[in-house]
């Protein structure tokens, strides 16, 4: 929720301060708190922090029912990984080794890779998220 145009640098560092771990977001959640304990209204916190008032009455509602832990951020269930953490290195080291005899893998190849390897089955656009999450 943003009152005025932010400048895009301002926009890059509230979205740094609001976190990317879990860690950081539940540290930003409790400096929201300490703001609000110490007068701010849920509305004025989060309009300083692109946050919703809303979201901030939450996680008041979240501290004053389940303590301090109640900020901590629940685990989402998703859909299962199709590759282990062990076959995970085991790609990486298969593309890095490309990379270093100057063969760089393109997303077809690292398909047909990890179906022999691992009899897995990946689309070429699933292996080209995966070579640009390792750029």
């Amino acid at each position: 929720m943003k009152t005025k145009k932010q400048s895009p640098f301002a926009e890059e560092l509230l979205k740094k301060l609001r976190g990317s771990t879990a860690e950081e977001r539940f540290l930003h959640k409790l400096h929201c708190i300490i703001l609000c304990h110490a007068g701010y209204t849920a509305k004025a916190v989060g309009e300083i922090y692109g946050d919703s008032a809303r979201a901030v009455s939450y996680w008041l509602i979240r501290l004053n029912e389940k303590g301090v832990d109640g900020l901590r951020d629940e685990a989402r269930p998703g859909r299962p990984k199709k590759l282990n953490t062990s076959q995970m290195r085991k790609v990486e080291a298969f593309v890095m080794q490309s990379a270093v005899k100057e063969k760089p893998i393109n997303a077809p190849a690292l398909s047909k890779y990890i179906k022999e390897a691992f009899n897995v089955n990946l689309t070429n656009q699933q292996c080209w998220r995966f070579l640009k999450k390792l750029k």
